[in-house]
């Protein structure tokens, strides 16, 4: 893996701790060199928590690799246990399965976690569990949910994104602003090659799973396909826009003022600060809507920190993993990069207090009010689901085919595999 030290890329302000966890007592004496693997905005966040680490720390070198978030590297390096790095980004979706084909590779985090389990987010603190009940890995950010839209295209389409309170009124929304603007209010890709996360929105938003009571496959749930048939109403009435490469696509379309509203969470903020920086002051957010008789609380993406059992600087990789989950200077460095923390005691900090401009509110203020989303468990096999999944969505948004069929075809694929292994 290429070793870069990523430069500091923005400022930060100081502040008198909040919460002083016990780990932040014990990093005297610590020196060496460790590795962290991390992508996108999270690696520049990781970059600059490291700087001022090392500020801390004399005699410490971290150097975060950047990575894609689709364990290119990752994988054969823990296949063979060559170049692992000391410290790993992980998706919550994917720790479950990383922790089931890769036994023995992630340290033991327990002395860490168990004294502030009850700090954590819920719905981060289950996926980093083992079988064996203990911790390893540390949660990091989470994914809270709102509805960031372009109030200058929504005022001059005459809609009132604070009166869209279900999904209905968000389609109903979407057909307006396309007859009037000639605008998509919906992005996804439509052949899941790149993404499922669309269908994992409304799903989880519905506290839906991806298993039955036995723990087999089954992706023909009831929520399930009620979240399929929204996505496919929406791409019928032609408010939706196709992102075969979701993450690139849809920054493209946002600067190209092609797509005006993102129901996504709080870690595209950082996104659309740093990608589509010149919207500045046209963006605004409004809460979920959500399903008839459902909740709209949910929590999209996010993800743990584990470090590498055989790190040769194990003291140094557990104590820097600390020092990004629970450190209050750390986590306004998260947010300002658009990471927003599952350690609840950072919340007072003054980061998640302050008025942005870019959106004209307080980011922290709304979000940190929406961290109560439904736990969803993703089980040890769930980058195999996902994989049959994607392939089904191919088959419902591209093909048109029937979603219970296609979804029952992904489910036997998916639940073959799993039983092989």
């Amino acid at each position: 893996m290429k070793k870069e030290l990523i430069s500091v890329l923005m400022g930060m302000s100081m502040l008198a701790a909040i919460a002083t966890p016990a780990w932040a007592e014990e990093t005297d004496g610590l020196s060496g060199e460790i590795h962290v693997a991390s992508w996108n905005a999270s690696g520049d966040a990781l970059a600059e928590i490291g700087e001022k680490f090392m500020e801390e720390n004399p005699g410490t070198t971290i150097i975060v690799d950047k990575v894609d978030a689709e364990y290119t590297k990752l994988y054969p390096a823990l296949a063979s246990g060559v170049s692992v790095p000391d410290i790993m980004q992980i998706q919550q979706t994917d720790f479950q399965a990383f922790l089931n084909n890769y036994e023995g590779s992630f340290a033991d985090m327990t002395d860490i976690v168990e004294p502030e389990k009850d700090n954590f987010a819920q719905s981060a603190l289950g996926v980093t569990i083992g079988n064996d009940g203990k911790y390893y890995a540390i949660p990091w950010d989470i994914g809270p949910c709102a509805m960031m839209y372009r109030k200058d295209v929504f005022e001059e389409a005459g809609v009132d994104a604070e009166a869209i309170k279900t999904w209905d009124d968000f389609l109903e929304a979407g057909k307006i602003i396309l007859e009037k603007t000639g605008k998509k209010m919906f992005g996804f890709c439509y052949n899941g090659s790149s993404s499922s996360d669309a269908i994992k929105l409304l799903l989880h938003q519905q506290g839906g799973t991806y298993y039955d009571e036995e723990g087999k496959v089954d992706l023909t749930t009831d929520k399930m396909m009620k979240a399929i048939a929204f996505l496919k109403e929406m791409q019928n009435a032609g408010i939706t826009m196709d992102l075969p490469s979701e993450w690139d696509d849809r920054i493209t379309a946002l600067n190209a003022e092609q797509l005006v509203c993102l129901p996504y969470p709080v870690w595209y903020t950082g996104t659309l600060m740093s990608a589509v920086a010149d919207q500045s002051g046209k963006w605004a957010i409004a809460p979920m809507p959500g399903f008839e008789g459902e909740g709209t609380e949910v929590s999209m993406g996010g993800c743990v920190l584990a470090v590498s059992a055989d790190s040769e600087n194990l003291e140094l990789a557990k104590a820097f993993a600390s020092y990004a989950m629970m450190n209050d200077e750390a986590n306004e460095i998260d947010f300002g990069w658009g990471q927003f923390t599952s350690y609840k005691p950072s919340y007072e900090a003054p980061a998640f207090k302050q008025v942005d401009e870019y959106f004209g509110v307080s980011r922290g203020e709304i979000f940190t009010k929406l961290v109560n989303s439904p736990v969803i468990d993703f089980g040890p096999y769930f980058t195999d689901v996902d994989q049959s999944m994607r392939t089904a969505i191919g088959e419902i948004f591209v093909n048109d085919a029937d979603p219970e069929k296609a979804m029952t075809v992904a489910q036997e694929a998916a639940q073959r595999i799993i039983d092989a292994k």
